[in-house]
């Protein structure tokens, strides 16, 4: 993975930092091998930016995310399983590195289970959330992005 330039952090992108002219980063969400994500806000709604590494695209590991987000939102909107997947709403390239903007769905499960007695998040709702995931998946696999063995 190519190390980012211009922040004393290594990240990509810094607090207060206005993307595009329109996204201004409050914090850093997570990060993972090829791309890092922040929240931000555009001038009413708060989104998810995922900034990927540059070699994910015309790289030697492109990934193809921008074309999947881009199936998973185009398809079929009335689908019941489409409201169960993050939307792209904008991406753009800055700097050699894709910037995807997407709704911002939820908190992460490790701040989450802080929200419960004894950092134990309940049987019942961790059956609506693999619910969720499922049909996601399930949605995502009606497109041909995902493909099971039967």
């Amino acid at each position: 993975m190519t190390p980012y330039r211009g922040h004393e952090t290594g990240d990509p992108v810094g607090i207060g930092e206005v993307l595009d002219v329109r996204y201004r980063i409050f914090e850093k969400l997570g990060s993972g091998w090829y791309s890092t994500v922040w929240l931000a806000r555009d001038q009413t709604y708060y989104t998810a930016v995922k900034i990927l590494d540059q070699d994910c695209y015309g790289g030697e590991h492109s990934i193809f995310e921008l074309e999947i987000l881009q199936r998973l939102r185009d398809s079929d909107p009335n689908h019941p399983r489409y409201r169960h997947v993050s939307i792209r709403l904008d991406y753009f390239m800055y700097e050699r590195h894709m910037r995807l903007v997407m709704e911002l769905m939820a908190e992460d499960m490790n701040g989450f289970c802080f929200s419960f007695e004894e950092v134990k998040i309940p049987n019942v709702t961790m059956k609506r959330i693999t619910k969720q995931l499922l049909l996601a998946v399930d949605y995502a696999r009606s497109l041909g992005i995902i493909h099971t063995v039967s």
